[in-house]
């Protein structure tokens, strides 16, 4: 959420969106637009553009959106996936964002794949038309996320690196 650019695959989020044409649906963006200077204005009729806001408010942002969409081309771990899931929202992202390491599909979220626009609207439709199941899909991403602490982290790591010295 840090920043809108090509690296974030919003060139593909928003054609997504505008050729879904939801009903009492709203893409917000947040973050700084990386975009050539105008190139965002030509979508301000089916997105929000919200500059980029201080990290303790981004909850109310996640907290009032029903999906949060991530489909970046290359992150080393997306942080915001784990931030929405915590919010209690399903997420849909693409294999390239560390996604794959914390979201069973079709269970807390989905993975799609890079620059898929059909994918994408896909996703993003079965979660429009789907409402009880997406809030479903939130409640576990929540409860998933409330399992994936620094300390256990910590834990698994130190495990590892363990694992890995007796081997030699």
């Amino acid at each position: 959420m840090g920043r809108i650019s090509t690296r974030k695959g919003i060139h593909y989020l928003i054609p997504a969106w505008e050729q879904l044409k939801l009903k009492n649906a709203e893409l917000c963006l947040v973050g700084n637009n990386l975009f050539p200077k105008n190139w965002l204005e030509q979508y301000r009729d089916i997105c929000h553009h919200v500059s980029s806001v201080p990290h303790v408010l981004l909850n109310e942002y996640y907290s009032q959106g029903s999906v949060f969409v991530f489909p970046s081309l290359m992150e080393g771990f997306g942080l915001v996936i784990l931030e929405a899931m915590a919010c209690g929202i399903p997420v849909i992202t693409t294999p390239n964002t560390g996604g794959l390491d914390i979201i069973d599909e079709g269970v807390d979220g989905f993975i799609v794949p890079i620059r898929d626009v059909e994918a994408l609207k896909d996703r993003i439709q079965w979660c429009y038309d789907h409402p009880d199941e997406s809030a479903q899909m939130g409640k576990m991403a929540r409860k998933k996320a409330e399992q994936l602490t620094w300390r256990l982290y910590r834990q698994r790591l130190a495990d590892k690196v363990k694992e890995l010295l007796m081997r030699k």
